[in-house]
């Protein structure tokens, strides 16, 4: 089913020398030719008289015993040692083997080669399959390339320029430390007709938030674990290249998208957040994004005033990312990012920590960020008052 062989050049070999040992490998299946071991009268022959065999390959600096197997492929032995200098004895694979063979080369039904590589210098190695082997993994090359070729023109073209949509709230919905602790999304969704958390994690497991990536990722692992022929994985890292680059622009978009989103969030949670002296606390959760977006919407609001304390948390299956943000001036009265994510982190399953003025944490349990974001805001409440 399987063969490796070694052999001394100096540079990889070119597809149309791969594809041409192919060709001539399944040339020899194809003509069907006998394979004879030794001679036709005795098992084994003369050393000497085998080596005059003008075909006859011996390792340099192998050493024989004086009587040797000899194994040919389309030619009887006996005729070869009788006629040894005949130039026809040139296109056949004539060895010393001890090993077993097939008996006729239509036996091996059919070969590919899976690898081409260097092992030391000078040194390249090829490996080959064969048989039903070889066939399967002809196919499976087959389908491979098939499916991404439908992921580069079918899925990836239809989700070109349709980065996923985040969920929004409507607008002047948004709720912060108004006069009273802040509701959560699912405890608003009867009165006001908002999705709720629960809802919207639940839409997010059915739908993955990054199809196309989650799609090349999983033909990626299909790629490394099959057995295919060497040829066609070169045809798929072409195709594999080009998917690559439109996953990277996809999540760019995703990315922006995401983005935006939660700055829409984070707008309508400033315009009815409640402030507490000289401090403007926002706290909520937000559409679902990187923690890029998260720190950027932090910078916003503290950009925005003078004195701020903020706090977010959202939910990316499969975690809950939560951000702390203090401005310089709250930070001198001793509210401290780092010990609020500390104190809230455990309730989403997690933990976490940072630096004074800006803080990350996380978790694994999304069902409890209403009761994250509500006792933040009592936290807060408490240290400002």
């Amino acid at each position: 089913e399987k063969t490796r062989f070694d052999f001394s050049h100096n540079k990889p070999l070119t597809n149309e020398q791969l594809d041409r040992v192919e060709q001539l490998v399944n040339e020899k299946i194809q003509a069907e030719l006998p394979v004879y071991a030794a001679s036709q009268e005795k098992d084994f022959v003369d050393q000497k008289e085998a080596l005059k065999i003008e075909t006859l390959r011996a390792i340099f600096g192998e050493k024989y015993p004086d009587r040797v197997r000899v194994v040919s492929i389309g030619a009887p032995i006996d005729d070869m040692l009788s006629d040894p200098n005949n130039d026809r004895w040139m296109q056949h694979s004539v060895e010393f083997c001890g090993g077993t063979h097939v008996k006729n080369t239509k036996e091996i039904e059919r070969f590919v080669l899976t690898v081409e590589e260097g092992v030391a210098k000078g040194i390249r190695r090829v490996v080959g399959i064969s048989g039903e082997t070889a066939k399967q993994a002809i196919e499976t090359g087959k389908h491979l390339l098939s499916k991404a070729n439908a992921l580069l023109t079918g899925n990836a073209s239809a989700l070109a320029g349709k980065p996923p949509v985040a969920p929004t709230l409507p607008s002047g919905k948004a709720s912060a430390l108004a006069g009273k602790p802040p509701v959560a999304l699912d405890q608003r969704r009867d009165h006001e007709g908002i999705e709720s958390a629960d809802q919207r994690r639940d839409r997010q497991g059915a739908e993955s938030p990054d199809p196309l990536a989650s799609s090349f990722a999983a033909l990626q692992q299909e790629i490394t674990d099959a057995i295919i022929p060497l040829r066609a994985r070169q045809a798929l890292q072409s195709v594999i290249d080009e998917l690559q680059q439109k996953v990277k622009e996809q999540q760019k978009r995703s990315a922006a998208a995401s983005s935006d989103a939660v700055m829409d969030c984070v707008r309508q949670l400033f315009e009815s957040a409640k402030t507490i002296g000289d401090t403007t606390v926002v706290v909520g959760e937000v559409p679902p994004a990187g923690a890029d977006a998260l720190r950027n919407a932090v910078d916003w609001v503290r950009n925005k005033t003078k004195a701020s304390a903020v706090f977010l948390a959202t939910y990316s299956d499969p975690k809950v990312t939560l951000i702390a943000g203090m401005s310089k001036s709250v930070v001198a009265k001793g509210v401290k990012a780092g010990d609020l994510i500390k104190e809230i982190a455990p309730i989403v399953g997690g933990r976490g920590g940072g630096r004074p003025d800006m803080a990350q944490g996380g978790g694994s349990d999304p069902s409890a960020i209403p009761k994250a974001i509500e006792r933040a805001a009592a936290w807060l409440g408490d240290k400002l008052t």
